[in-house]
């Protein structure tokens, strides 16, 4: 009988053994720094670099003007364009016609009835050809209000356009300048102001510092796509031996594992924004328990 129970001691034992490490937080002892976004800026349009406003190793926002293709021509037709937009709104936004014909049918109808009310009372004191002729005259001025507002309609129609117009010389003046489409360093420009420029050709390089990538390797047993999400430290060991933490998310784990050597590929978005962690470094990483875990753990 004390055979069974050693035994049940001892699988009690090593579960509890294996579930205490299970609850321990996943140690990557080399993870590499890179970045987690860059971007070569293209030209849109051939020409003259008429401004170059960046310069490497400076940092920029998003959406700020980095360069600029000669605009002259272009800027020109934008003006043109909304000129001849700024017209077709006058036009389309004026009912002085429709509202003119309203008022003459108004008369038109009004003198109509005063000749058939005279005519109903006196049978001679007007002649039929004119109560005709005045009520040709009415029927005349309804067709000009249905003239009116299909001119109107087609002044509207022609706003519409005139504005399409205009969009389309807005887009051709910011499709020559360039800006930034992320936060960074500039770190490499290619062309300068009076070089000429071809559409796709790279004329900058802006790389992301402050969110960084922290790339490492982990046992195909020890890694789960579950893990995503998940906090981590990071671990850098500075020139004078201290060892400084940042913080960051697990945000990918490889769906592959190695053939070569069992490992999965993972990183994490490691918070940079003091700009104190450089590509290229090597550093260690924690990964941290999920809530779910603790609570659990904490429940047995």
């Amino acid at each position: 009988m004390r055979v069974p129970t050693v035994l049940m001691v001892l699988v009690a034992g090593v579960a509890a053994a294996a579930q205490t490490m299970g609850a321990e937080p996943t140690e990557i002892q080399s993870v590499l720094l890179t970045l987690s976004e860059e971007v070569e800026i293209p030209a849109a349009e051939e020409g003259v670099l008429a401004e170059v406003a960046a310069r490497e190793g400076i940092m920029v926002q998003r959406d700020e003007l980095l360069a600029r293709i000669d605009d002259e021509k272009v800027v020109l037709q934008r003006e043109r364009a909304r000129i001849e937009m700024e017209n077709a709104r006058a036009h389309a936004e004026n009912d002085v016609k429709v509202r003119y014909a309203e008022k003459s049918l108004e008369l038109a109808n009004a003198e109509l009835k005063r000749a058939t009310d005279s005519l109903e009372r006196y049978s001679k004191s007007i002649s039929k050809s004119e109560v005709e002729r005045l009520q040709l005259a009415a029927e005349k001025e309804e067709l000009e209000i249905e003239q009116a507002r299909v001119d109107l309609q087609t002044a509207r129609f022609a706003l519409e356009a005139r504005e399409s117009e205009l969009q389309i010389a807005e887009n051709d003046v910011k499709r020559r300048r360039i800006e930034s489409p992320l936060a960074g360093m500039v770190v490499q420009i290619n062309r300068r102001r009076g070089e000429w420029v071809k559409p796709g050709e790279p004329v900058m390089r802006i790389v992301r510092l402050d969110t960084l990538r922290a790339e490492g390797f982990l046992n195909a047993e020890q890694a789960s796509g579950e893990m995503v999400g998940r906090r981590v430290t990071l671990h850098v060991v500075a020139a004078d031996g201290k060892t400084n933490d940042y913080t960051g998310t697990l945000t990918f784990v490889s769906p592959e594992i190695s053939p070569v050597n069992g490992q999965v590929r993972l990183w994490a978005e490691i918070d940079n924004r003091e700009l104190q962690l450089r590509p290229g470094q090597r550093a260690s990483m924690t990964i941290e328990l999920d809530s779910k875990q603790l609570s659990g753990d904490a429940a047995e």
